[in-house]
């Protein structure tokens, strides 16, 4: 196990040549993991009365928590406006138990609740089924009444459109008339409508990040004011339980200019925002690894020519599996980046990906096995792709206005093609 507190930088000073590149991988027999957060032990029963107060009825005497000022960790991430049409940002905090992501704590447990209704029948703009209002919504029932003392409660939703699912900050809820008031998406400018937050009736969304919501196992809530990870684990925790937080905001691995590199048989992991990050350079590779619980996007290529992700197993992450662009367009010369044999699994979990995202000129994604998302297998972009022979299944589960392999070509509608 490798910890890294910053990226693992390669320039152009670290390159191979083509007929001897310069590799870096797993010892024989030995699985190395280059992981960007931090295990945390010191778990211990809650004895605050007040949280107790809170805690539902069904985990009271199963909830943990940690210190984790006290493992030695002052950052705890901030939980941001991500979503599908904008916020491709670094994840808060998570947690890892024996290398599975655990669920933050949300209402209800599985499943969407519905907005109930608009403060005003005319709302704040539009018409008919098109009617928003501006940062607020009606609610129904009584179980925001125990969220009272919350002190940083966010929802998400497709709130506005059907393929774009927003986090938003909950201000305040009103319990009298059954308000819930929502802080703007600052994503965006003041200027263009999606600031202020616009909701429309029935639309789907929960509520997550509650402490007084912690009532099965798997679950955890971070006290960001406090230092304190609340967590109700699957099992008793053991000595031989391996138990991650994610801290590292950066790339763990950072390829700049380089060429002529492999990274072969390695694990990374436990990160809040990329696993790779190459930029420019000629020929490299990655091949047979692990990417896995990853707060951005698994690999992102930008720009270069020739790179390649090979035989890898990528999953559990946050945004996109994959993103590729490079190449010339206004001159059409190809970047030739390959995306090839990889299994590609749930991903999107926090907005702003697909399992392959393809810009730029002349890439090809083929032979992968791409499943499990709430929203598009691969989008392209731009010229002169392949995609071929990619098996994809349980995908768009959520999202409408979506597709399997999409196209969006918004930039220059007609020019893209081939």
């Amino acid at each position: 196990k490798y910890f890294v507190t910053g990226s693992v930088e390669f320039g152009e000073e670290d390159s191979g040549t083509e007929s001897s590149p310069v590799v870096y991988r797993s010892y024989p027999g030995e699985d190395a993991r280059i992981i960007g957060g931090k295990e945390v032990s010191g778990f211990m029963p809650v004895r605050d009365t007040k949280v107790l107060s809170v805690l539902p009825a069904e985990s009271k005497g199963k909830v943990l928590v940690c210190d984790l000022k006290k493992e030695g960790i002052n950052d705890f991430g901030k939980m941001l406006n991500r979503g599908s049409g904008g916020g491709d940002f670094p994840s808060a905090m998570e947690l890892f138990y024996n290398g599975s992501l655990m669920q933050v704590s949300r209402w209800p447990n599985d499943g969407w609740l519905f907005v109930h209704d608009l403060l005003t029948p005319g709302g704040d703009g539009g018409s008919g089924e098109e009617t928003f209002q501006k940062g607020r919504f009606r609610y129904t029932g009584d179980r925001p009444a125990r969220w009272k003392e919350e002190n940083d409660l966010w929802t998400v939703g497709y709130f506005n459109w059907p393929w774009d699912k927003f986090h938003l900050q909950v201000t305040g809820i009103d319990t009298v008339n059954r308000i819930i008031n929502l802080a703007p998406n600052i994503n965006y400018a003041k200027s263009y409508p999606l600031y202020y937050a616009p909701v429309r009736r029935d639309k789907p969304h929960y509520f997550y990040n509650i402490l007084s919501e912690i009532d099965m196992p798997g679950e955890f809530y971070v006290d960001r004011k406090e230092g304190l990870l609340y967590f109700y684990p699957p099992k008793e925790i053991g000595k031989d339980d391996e138990i991650m937080v994610s801290i590292l905001e950066t790339p763990v691995l950072k390829v700049v200019n380089a060429s002529n590199m492999v990274f072969y048989g390695l694990t990374l992991e436990c990160t809040r925002l990329d696993a790779i990050k190459i930029s420019e350079g000629r020929n490299n590779l990655v091949a047979g690894c692990r990417i896995r619980n990853i707060g951005r996007s698994g690999v992102t290529i930008d720009g270069g020519f020739r790179h390649c992700v090979t035989g890898s197993d990528i999953s559990d992450i946050g945004g996109a599996g994959i993103r590729l662009s490079g190449g010339n367009w206004k001159k059409l010369i190809p970047s030739r980046h390959l995306v090839e044999n990889n299994y590609i699994c749930r991903f999107n979990r926090l907005g702003g990906g697909p399992g392959v995202s393809v810009m730029g000129i002349g890439n090809r994604v083929s032979h992968n096995l791409i499943t499990d998302t709430p929203h598009q297998a691969i989008v392209f972009d731009y010229n002169n792709h392949v995609i071929e022979y990619n098996e994809i299944y349980d995908v768009v589960s959520e999202a409408k206005d979506a597709g399997v392999i999409y196209i969006y070509g918004a930039q220059k509608s007609f020019v893209s093609r081939g």
